[in-house]
């Protein structure tokens, strides 16, 4: 009785949840259209808040979506704001024209943080495709290395360069896997923001700046984060960034 009650009460449970799943999917697809609706009619800002309140439900949006958010926000004259939804457009899809434009508002408003350089695109990959390459890697030194098992079995030669070529990419695997590379970014989300030279509200103020700057995240301690200002290390409040991730 007590094993086909836990059945029956796992069943329930497991309907509900793909139910739930379900349900917020068609309300996820019906409130994107309703923004899209909005957004065609030139409601700007009630399509704005069908947006937002979509991300802040499911965490993601689609491309299209932060390029409107981002359109709207800079028409609205909130730079800071257009500047966070194109750079989280830039993690999904880089590009160089969504750069410019982040550069372009960036001198208009006196902001830095913004300059682009090959280095950062490659970081942009790096970390959204690693994995494939990886992988790609890992299938292709398998194979390799059936090939030359499958040799030694039958006593044919088994060339010097075929174990080279392994050894170089069991090698490229291993230098990917240990890569540690920080691409970790932050827009200052507050005006009259305090950067200190340690992280405590006692130590020595750096700066105060206004919001827009973007700043290098280079680690994180309570409730402050490491960055640096003008060559110097600083902290800001967590509180006072929106995190570029």
């Amino acid at each position: 009785m007590q094993a086909s009650l836990t059945k029956k009460t796992t069943f329930i449970y497991i309907t509900l949840i793909i139910s739930q799943i379900f349900f917020q999917k068609a309300f996820a697809v019906s409130s994107i259209q309703e923004g899209d609706s909005l957004f065609a009619k030139r409601n700007y800002t009630q399509a704005l808040a069908v947006y937002e309140d979509i991300m802040q439900r499911q965490q993601e949006v689609s491309s299209a979506m932060l390029l409107k958010m981002a359109f709207i926000t800079e028409s609205l004259g909130d730079y800071t704001r257009s500047l966070h939804y194109l750079n989280l457009y830039y993690q999904q899809h880089p590009s160089q024209q969504a750069a410019i434009k982040m550069n372009e508002i960036a001198m208009r408003n006196n902001l830095i943080g913004y300059d682009y350089s090959d280095w950062d695109f490659f970081m942009i990959f790096y970390q959204r495709y690693y994995l494939f390459v990886v992988l790609g890697l890992s299938l292709l030194s398998l194979w390799m290395l059936a090939g030359m098992i499958r040799k030694k079995i039958r006593g044919t030669f088994v060339a010097g360069r075929h174990g080279l070529a392994l050894i170089f990419f069991l090698g490229a695997i291993l230098a990917i896997f240990n890569l540690q590379f920080n691409n970790r970014k932050a827009i200052v989300s507050e005006d009259y923001s305090y950067m200190m030279n340690a992280p405590s509200a006692g130590a020595r103020l750096v700066r105060v700046i206004r919001k827009g700057h973007r700043v290098d995240v280079q680690g994180e301690q309570d409730i402050w984060i490491r960055t640096e200002w003008a060559g110097k290390p600083a902290f800001i409040r967590k509180q006072n960034v929106w995190m570029i991730e």
